[in-house]
C-alpha cells in the first residue's frame, strides 16, 4: 500500500491527493486526455498506464476510457492492445494528411471540372464500382500489370466522389452509405478477380488466401461499422481501405500478388481481432 504522495501515479488523473494509503490499489480511471501509453516500476511490480491523448475525439472530459488494475495479464494485454492501437492510429493521421496536401490540389480542380458537366458524385461512386468490377474481370483473363495501373484510375475515382460533392455542396448521408457499401462491392470484385485466375492453376493457395482476404476485408469495415452503432470510434488497424489497395495496386505492376494475399489474409484478420479487442476493451462493463 502507498500514500498519495509516495504512490507512483498520484500525478495521473483520477488518483487525486485525496487517496486514502490504506485503500489505494493503483486502479484508476484514465481518460481521453491523459498521457500516452507508459509503464511505472515500483519495485517488482510493473503499473500500467493504457490513456490516450485525445484517443476517442468523441468522448467528453469526463468519459473514462479505462478502469484498470496493476499486474494482471488482462492488463498487459490491454496496454498492448492500446499501444498498437495508438501507433498506427498516428501512422495512418500522418500518412493521410501526407496524402490529402499531395491530391489537394489535383482532386479539386478535377472535381471543379467534373461539376461544371453536372456529373453527382453518386454517379461518380457507381462509375467507380463499375471500373472494379471490369477490373475483376480483367485480372481473371491474367491481364494483371494492365490492371494495376488501372486500379489506380479506379482508386482516383473513390477519392474523387467525396470532393465532388463538396465542391457541389450537397454531400448526404445516403452518398457516404453508397460509397461504403460500394467500396466492398469494388474490393470482393478485384479479390475474385485474382482468385478466379489462381483457380486456373492447380496445387496453388493463393485462391483460398484470395477469398480470405476478402472475409477479412469485410470483418474490418464490418467491425468498425457495428462499433460505431453502439458509439464506439474504432478506425484502429494498419489494413484499412486505403492500405489494401495501395497493396493491391504494388502487387499487381510489380507481379508480387502472391506475397500480397498472404499479406493481406493475414494482416485483415489481424486488424479484425485487434478492433474486437479493442471494442471489447471499451465497453466491457457497460450494459446495453
Amino acid at each position: 500500500m502507498c500514500s498519495a504522495s509516495t504512490c507512483p501515479s498520484s500525478r495521473w488523473r483520477g488518483h487525486g491527493e485525496s487517496t486514502n494509503a490504506s485503500a489505494c490499489t493503483h486502479r484508476q480511471i484514465y481518460r481521453p486526455n491523459d498521457i500516452i501509453p507508459t509503464a511505472l516500476l515500483r519495485g517488482n511490480e510493473t503499473l500500467y498506464l493504457v490513456s490516450i491523448l485525445r484517443f476517442e475525439r468523441s468522448e467528453t472530459e469526463s468519459a473514462p476510457i479505462f478502469l484498470l488494475t496493476s499486474s494482471t495479464t488482462g492488463v498487459k494485454i490491454a496496454a498492448l492492445v492500446i499501444q498498437l492501437s495508438f501507433t498506427d492510429r498516428c501512422l495512418q493521421a500522418m500518412f493521410t494528411e501526407w496524402l490529402r496536401k499531395v491530391t489537394r490540389g489535383f482532386t479539386s480542380s478535377i472535381a471543379a471540372f467534373l461539376a461544371r458537366f453536372g456529373i453527382s458524385a453518386n454517379a461518380l461512386t457507381i462509375a467507380g464500382c463499375l471500373l472494379n468490377i471490369a477490373l475483376g474481370v480483367v485480372i481473371a483473363t491474367g491481364r494483371l500489370r494492365l490492371a494495376g495501373f488501372c486500379l489506380i484510375i479506379a482508386a482516383g475515382i473513390d477519392g474523387l466522389d467525396g470532393a465532388l460533392a463538396r465542391q457541389i455542396g450537397r454531400p448526404t448521408k445516403f452518398g457516404a452509405f453508397l460509397d461504403s457499401v460500394l467500396d466492398r462491392l469494388s474490393e470482393s470484385a478485384v479479390l475474385l478477380g485474382l482468385a478466379w485466375w489462381y483457380m486456373s492453376q492447380p496445387g496453388r493457395l493463393e485462391e483460398i488466401l484470395a477469398y480470405v482476404t476478402i472475409v477479412g476485408s469485410t470483418m474490418v469495415s464490418y467491425t468498425r461499422a457495428r462499433a460505431e452503432g453502439i458509439g464506439v470510434d474504432c478506425e484502429v488497424g494498419l489494413f484499412t481501405r486505403v492500405e489494401r489497395c495501395l497493396i493491391l495496386i504494388a502487387a499487381l505492376i510489380l507481379g508480387v500478388t502472391s506475397q500480397a494475399l498472404w499479406l493481406l489474409a493475414i494482416g485483415t484478420m489481424l486488424t479484425t481481432i485487434q478492433r474486437i479487442l479493442f471494442v471489447y476493451l471499451r465497453v466491457r462493463d457497460q450494459a446495453l
